[in-house]
C-alpha cells in the first residue's frame, strides 16, 4: 500500500490535544497526550477512508499547530 499524506491541524485546549484532519470532512479527534493523539488521528483516518486493518502505519501525517481560541470570561 502506498503512503498517502494527510494534514492534521492541532490545538491545545487545557489539558486536551485536539486535531482536525483538514483534507477529510468531519474527521476530528482528541487525546490527553500528543503521542496518543497521533494514534487517534491515524485510527480516525483509517476509519474515514475505510482502509484495511493495519493501514495506520502507512499513513503520513503532516502536523500543523494552530492557536487555541482565546477565552473571554466575563468579570
Amino acid at each position: 500500500m502506498a503512503s498517502k499524506t494527510y494534514t492534521a491541524a492541532v490545538t491545545r485546549e487545557g489539558r486536551y490535544w485536539l486535531a482536525t484532519v483538514t483534507n477529510l470532512d468531519g474527521v476530528n479527534t482528541w487525546a490527553y497526550s500528543f503521542s496518543h493523539l497521533d494514534a487517534c488521528v491515524r485510527e480516525a483516518i483509517t476509519l474515514a477512508e475505510a482502509l484495511p486493518d493495519g493501514a495506520e502505519d502507512a499513513i503520513t501525517v503532516k502536523w500543523i499547530m494552530t492557536s487555541a481560541p482565546e477565552s473571554h470570561e466575563e468579570q
